[in-house]
């Protein structure tokens, strides 16, 4: 608990604790050393001292007991820190004075060196993410916000921005580089700000009239509403069409454009020269400036009106990035519950799939990650959005970040290594002998003890020996280049290679049984030697002379279907019904080749 004292600053008794007086008087002990070099430079620290002396008092009218630490780190932020001050006032940039500044603002030392010569770099001292653009500007001399709206737009082309960005970010490294002297910068001027500040920035930017700014951003919502009044249908589809422009626009320098938050700020957007007589009288304008009521009532409805258009479409953004968030979540959620789903389900056949037992706990705890850090992402920035902590662990999101990019490698990978043992085919047709019917031919299954019934599709079944069999059985009708009835049998697997194939294919076992009118295909099928499953089908081919009719049995559904595994230039399964033949139904061969059902 820290001790609170009552101080005299600038005419204002303030009462202070003394953890935050103790950098208080280290601040001001340096303005005054540092303007004290100056003509005129103690006039200077008189104002800057009355300006901090009000800005405390305005804290202290917000129920606040005394000033605290983060106040006074508040006010510096305002007035501007020592090492901005020494680099817009100075004309050189010395780094051994901005290290023994820093403790004046409760910052560490810094351990970047600056760059020697003029070298592409990224700059730890003005950086959103990574100080790519903050480097690129100084390199380029240009405006940070130039560069930052330039990548911003690189990333509407493809996502080549954001790509680009995060190479440099790799590539480049970190140094300490002070501020570009530049004639004029481009920031958001909160002061008389309607909605984030952009176009008063602009206006002070481009020396324009900010309203006309204003009816420039509002022109599309102002116009799709008159000109559908007035019935001008192709002025209301331009205002449409520009609607969503000019509002990504706004929004984009909304979030690119640094806030004018410091007198120094303020004075680089007018384009103004910071010195010490300009500064002076900067101050003295700022202190002396009081709020002036708005005596001209249209300009004053018309301020309203923006307003109105402004935080209406402020609702709308908000409220479409609301509903996307909360689309991806469910997205997300939908996404991890079908992994979870589909690992139970799949795990304990897993080993009919993968080679190796470590492929699918790798691929099922990967993909978990995949879904469930979006999520703890998504949910840890509106936390940190409602609540707005002053310290994060940055180590916590680079973990998070580098986790799903492994967690994406990783399914990736695993993938890749289970479709390359998918992209050769073998295909093997063999004729067999088959007995020519007396009566109408009835194409039927080999029924056994555990077979189950045509409703209960399962694709896979263990046996009692502990194995695996499968519906790999499919029967197709095809009419008879002569007048006798014929059975081919078709093999067909992919593998890694052709050899691998076709040992898959001709590894799996076939029976059949046959009597006077009967034809019967069993429903399960073993795969025989191999160990894993690789897309093997047994196809009976079943020719029936045409103008003859045949019956389907008691036959399972699987008998209707059939797959084929390419993996030539990508990777598609095409599945076939031939037809999707019905159970217990009579069947002719037309003459034209056609099949039809009997009634």
């Amino acid at each position: 608990m820290n001790k609170v004292i009552n101080i005299n600053l600038a005419g204002r008794l303030l009462p202070i604790d003394d953890e935050a007086y103790s950098q208080l008087t280290t601040y001001l002990n340096w303005l005054k050393q540092h303007f004290g070099k100056e003509k005129g430079g103690m006039e200077i620290y008189s104002d800057m001292e009355d300006r901090i002396a009000e800005l405390f008092h305005d804290k202290l009218k917000k129920d606040n007991v005394s000033i605290a630490k983060e106040d006074v780190q508040s006010v510096i932020k305002i007035m501007g820190s020592p090492e901005q001050i020494v680099m817009e006032t100075s004309d050189e940039f010395i780094e051994p004075e901005i290290e023994q500044l820093r403790p004046a603002q409760g910052l560490p030392q810094s351990n970047l060196a600056q760059p020697s010569g003029k070298k592409l770099v990224r700059n730890a001292n003005d950086k959103i993410l990574g100080g790519v653009c903050s480097g690129v500007a100084s390199y380029l001399n240009v405006d940070v916000a130039v560069v930052r709206i330039a990548f911003v737009l690189l990333t509407l082309l493809y996502g080549s921005g954001v790509l680009l960005y995060f190479l440099l970010w790799i590539a480049l490294p970190a140094y300490f580089i002070p501020t570009t002297q530049l004639k004029r910068r481009l920031y958001r001027d909160l002061d008389g700000k309607i909605l984030g500040g952009v176009c008063k920035g602009l206006s002070a930017y481009m020396n324009v009239s900010v309203n006309w700014l204003r009816l420039f951003f509002a022109f599309p919502l102002l116009g799709i509403i008159f000109f559908n009044i007035i019935n001008e249908n192709e002025l209301a589809s331009f205002s449409t069409a520009a609607f969503p422009t000019l509002s990504l626009l706004y929004i984009v320098l909304w979030a690119i454009l640094p806030k004018a938050s410091t007198l120094t700020d303020k004075m680089d957007l007018r384009g103004e020269k910071i010195d010490v007589q300009n500064l002076s009288a900067a101050l003295k304008t700022e202190n002396s400036a009081v709020p002036t009521p708005v005596r001209n009532s249209g300009s004053n409805f018309f301020v309203v009106l923006l307003k109105i258009f402004a935080y209406t479409i402020l609702f709308f953004v908000l409220g479409t990035l609301a509903l996307v968030l909360i689309a991806i979540l469910i997205g997300l959620l939908a996404l991890l519950f079908g992994f979870s789903t589909l690992g139970v389900a799949v795990m304990p056949f897993s080993n009919i799939i993968f080679e190796h037992s470590w492929q699918s706990s790798l691929l099922y705890i990967s993909a978990i990650l995949a879904a469930v850090i979006p999520i703890v992402a998504i949910i840890r920035w509106l936390i940190h959005l409602i609540k707005k902590p002053k310290k994060t662990n940055k180590w916590v999101g680079y973990g998070l970040g580098i986790t799903f990019m492994l967690s994406i490698f990783t399914l990736f990978y695993v993938g890749s290594d289970l479709f390359s043992d998918v992209k050769k085919e073998f295909i093997l047709e063999e004729r067999l002998s088959m007995v020519q019917p007396k009566d109408t031919l009835t194409i039927g299954q080999i029924r056994d003890s555990i077979s189950t019934s045509a409703e209960d599709f399962t694709f896979v079944r263990e046996t009692v020996a502990g194995g695996y069999e499968f519906e790999a059985m499919s029967v197709k009708v095809v009419p008879s280049a002569d007048s006798l009835y014929h059975l081919n049998l078709i093999r067909q697997s992919n593998g890694k290679n052709v050899a691998t194939a076709q040992q898959y294919a001709t590894a799996m076992p076939f029976r059949f049984a046959q009597d006077s009118s009967g034809l019967s295909f069993p429903r399960y099928i073993s795969l025989g030697g191999p160990k894993v499953y690789r897309g093997q089908l047994l196809t009976a081919e079943v020719q029936i002379p045409k103008g003859k009719v045949f019956r389907m049995g008691d036959i399972p559904k699987s008998f209707s279907k059939s797959w084929r595994i390419k993996g030539h230039r990508g990777y598609t399964i095409n599945v076939n019904d031939h037809p999707n033949w019905k159970a217990n139904t009579l069947y002719k061969m037309e003459n034209d080749g056609s099949i039809s059902p009997l009634p």
